[in-house]
């Protein structure tokens, strides 16, 4: 199989495995996807479900058991170890949930570094991460260490670092999961900008059910198998005691409640709901 030339990412009958023997678990199970340059992909699914392990996967960071993996025209799964830094310090850029900034650095030095990785002078690569953050309204932050800033702003130097050697594939571990609703939003709409008005291929893998509406393309990962979601839509169920959305089908439990059926995600939230059931509001 070789890879489409105008595709920026595809994986081709991708699965990986932990373990041996008895002890083996499979935590992603032949996937296949192709995702075109400028697109915005959210792969979605309960905790577990090999999520972040797609995405490691995709960004080189983890080699798959068995299987393929192209960036741009690139076979990376046929690179050696001592190839993959240089690919992904030139050819893509990671946000995280916990930002992974480092804490003795400032705001404008945590982006700077990523750069002179790259062989670039130190004042170019200043001017860079000046040009970078200031463009995500954070100017007059610039000289802040990481625990000076608050969660979004810290995710703002994530993504400004993310982008420092103008890389074409972002990926997008929970961006969300440490921020507010508001800034949350407002992270997911900066990853949408990326794509949309500046060509980025962004894959974002996500708890967060309020961000499906900005993606191009909407992916469930449910043990270890990627599907697209529409064609599951009518059996989502939201877990009314954690608020994951789940499979109704694939439910650890179910209950009743006004004639409406509740699905739980697992035994300790269908166990919170029988001790406190008034506690947790019907699921929207």
């Amino acid at each position: 199989m070789s890879a489409r030339s105008d595709a920026a990412l595809r994986l081709g009958s991708i699965t990986k495995v932990y373990g041996e023997g008895e002890a083996a678990v499979t935590a992603v199970r032949d996937a296949s996807l192709v995702v075109t340059p400028g697109q915005f992909v959210i792969v979605m699914g309960p905790s577990g479900s090999g999520k972040t392990t797609l995405l490691s996967i995709c960004g080189a960071l983890l080699r798959p058991t068995a299987g393929q993996v192209w960036v741009g025209g690139t076979d990376i799964t046929a690179l050696t170890e001592r190839e993959l830094p240089g690919l992904r310090l030139r050819r893509m850029g990671f946000v995280f949930q916990n930002f992974n900034l480092l804490a003795n650095l400032t705001a404008r030095e945590n982006v700077r570094i990523v750069i002179e990785a790259n062989g670039v002078r130190r004042s170019a690569a200043d001017a860079r991460a000046r040009e970078l953050l200031g463009q995500l309204r954070m100017t007059h932050r610039l000289d802040a260490l990481p625990d000076q800033l608050s969660g979004g702003e810290r995710q703002r130097v994530a993504i400004a670092r993310a982008l420092a050697n103008d890389p074409p594939l972002i990926l997008a571990d929970e961006p969300t999961g440490n921020l507010d609703s508001k800034t949350g939003y407002q992270a997911m709409h900066m990853l949408e900008l990326l794509a949309k008005e500046h060509g980025k291929t962004v894959i974002a893998v996500t708890h967060d059910h309020r961000v499906q509406d900005v993606a191009d393309l909407m992916l469930w990962l449910e043990d270890g198998v990627l599907s697209e979601r529409p064609p599951e839509e009518a059996e989502l169920a939201r877990d009314p005691v954690c608020g994951m959305v789940i499979n109704a089908l694939r439910a650890a439990g179910r209950r009743e409640r006004d004639g409406e059926p509740l699905s739980f995600c697992s035994e300790i939230c269908l166990e919170r709901f029988d001790r406190e059931a008034a506690r947790y509001p019907s699921p929207e």
